[in-house]
């Protein structure tokens, strides 16, 4: 998963950084131990379950194995993306079918006859074809890599793009269903690299055109809506762009989000009056579905999340200075959902780093309000304690240490980038929203019933007929498929798969050598 940036020294056991040179070196905040993505955080923490299952052998064999599957992954070529016209789907997106037809080299390609017949086959509403590609990128049940080939080829021929370019226009459509469609496509898509470089370059094309219009829908939506989540999600994943940080901070979402985890605190501290003889407790529900006064889980993890990765940015870290971020974000220290505990316990780690950040801290009474949370850390809370016991390093830190991650540079490794922070990291294969979404029940059915099974076949057969509408010819496909392959050749080659982690950090931490 992407890092909280910074570099360390080689005898830390946790990520990297030895305590005692702790102190001299800038925030490190390694994916062991804050992931700044929560799939990554969700992974970790699924593989540090699993392993305390397991004898030292078969863990090893495991770790073994998994690191050998994800390394095939990563070098196998991806399939031919399927035989459809994406030129013509992006055309329809772009809302230009008519104006522009198929593109130069398949409309060359297509012939009299077969311009024809597409002519003939007119092509599905949106809504119909949205929903179609949707299936076709997210469906869980379906293989990993033919998904990954379908999203590529989406953003190889425009259709990506063209989608986030509009975004703006279908938030201010009133058209529920069709926003709805938009920004699942666009969170799914965001969970790939490739993905994520074809929505920034619309977002360069077209400036506030799709970050702005999702700023927009978070802020005006119920946080328990599904556009809110959708957009909320589509942001965080985002967030792995410099570029996009940027843009995000300059637009309030910082403000939004704290404004948001304020709420969430106040909550939490009405909840612990009520259940103070068990606190630290489940205050939360099992399933992650409604949290503390009916915020959703799914919104206090991606919204700490989010804040996390803005503050890597020195204009997100002022903006967290400003609006005193630390007051909302200590409450918050022992969380009892472990990923948002894991998200604002990195974030106060970076905005320890700015030396007026830590100093209005210390005037706070941080020290003793961290040593009280290390005391209170549950049996089997090893990542808390590790958490908390790195805060008390940071907030240790004077000016006489050197390097200080300040307000006024960018953090760790993404000092002096250009732009681009993002490392690569791919979790198409960990995204749940969506198929939680196509997979939602009938209005009225039971789940697991007959007409469940029936709504969804019939989904599925409405989404095929959809695509079929966008049949190629042999001679289009051959187009698309050289095109396509120089796409990946040029662009994402090794951006398409999990990458492996780095030899020396695999093992370490909750997330162990199968964690990335």
């Amino acid at each position: 998963a992407p890092r909280l940036g910074g570099v360390g020294e080689a005898n830390d056991p946790v990520c990297g950084v030895g305590i005692a040179g702790a102190a001299a070196s800038p925030p490190v905040c390694h994916d062991r131990l804050w992931p700044m993505s929560r799939e990554a955080v969700l992974r970790a923490s699924s593989a540090s379950d699993l392993d305390c299952s397991r004898s030292p052998l078969s863990k090893r064999l495991h770790s073994a194995r998994s690191l050998d599957s994800r390394a095939r992954t990563a070098t196998a070529l991806l399939p031919v993306p399927p035989a459809l016209d994406f030129g013509r789907i992006a055309a329809v997106i772009a809302g230009d079918l008519e104006e522009d037809g198929p593109g130069e080299d398949e409309g060359a390609a297509i012939g009299g006859q077969e311009a024809a017949l597409a002519e003939a086959d007119p092509p599905p509403p949106l809504q119909a074809l949205l929903r179609a590609v949707l299936r076709r990128l997210a469906l869980p049940d379906e293989p990993i890599r033919p998904r990954r080939a379908f999203l590529a080829a989406f953003a190889c021929f425009g259709a990506l793009r063209a989608l986030a370019g509009r975004l703006s226009e279908f938030a201010a459509s009133g058209d529920a269903e069709l926003l709805e469609l938009v920004l699942a496509v666009l969170a799914v898509c965001a969970c790939e690299v490739v993905g994520r470089r074809e929505i920034e370059a619309a977002e360069v094309q077209r400036p506030l055109s799709c970050v702005a219009a999702l700023v927009t829908v978070l802020r005006r939506e119920s946080v328990s809506s599904l556009v809110h989540m959708l957009s909320l999600a589509a942001l965080q994943r985002l967030s792995l762009r410099a570029h996009l940080q940027n843009k995000m901070i300059e637009l309030g979402a910082i403000d939004w989000i704290l404004e948001n985890l304020r709420s969430v605190a106040n909550q939490q501290a009405e909840a612990v009056k009520e259940h103070s003889s068990s606190w630290p407790g489940p205050l939360l529900s099992s399933n992650g579905a409604a949290g503390l006064g009916g915020t959703p889980d799914f919104s206090v993890e991606f919204a700490s999340a989010l804040l996390m990765n803005l503050t890597l940015r020195a204009a997100g870290r002022r903006r967290c200075g400003e609006l005193q971020a630390y007051n909302v974000l200590v409450c918050l220290i022992e969380h009892p959902n472990p990923q948002v505990r894991t998200h604002v316990n990195g974030t106060l780690y970076a905005l320890l780093g700015a030396p007026s950040i830590r100093a209005e801290a210390l005037r706070s009474g941080a020290e003793a309000a961290f040593k009280a949370a290390l005391a209170r850390a549950p049996p089997g809370g090893d990542l808390l304690r590790r958490q908390l016991e790195y805060l008390l390093v940071q907030l240790s830190r004077n000016m006489a240490d050197g390097d200080d991650d300040g307000e006024d540079s960018d953090s760790g490794a993404n000092k002096g980038a250009e732009g681009d922070v993002d490392d690569g990291d791919n979790f198409l294969d960990e995204e749940e929203l969506a198929g939680h979404f196509l997979l939602a029940p009938a209005p009225g059915a039971g789940a697991g019933g007959t007409a469940v099974e029936s709504s969804a076949a019939i989904e599925a057969a409405a989404a095929e007929e959809a695509l079929r509408r966008f049949r190629v010819t042999p001679a289009v496909a051959d187009v698309q498929q050289r095109r396509f392959h120089a796409f990946i050749a040029r662009s994402c080659r090794g951006l398409i798969s999990p990458k492996r982690r780095i030899s020396g950090l695999e093992g370490i931490g909750p997330g162990g050598a199968g964690g990335g």
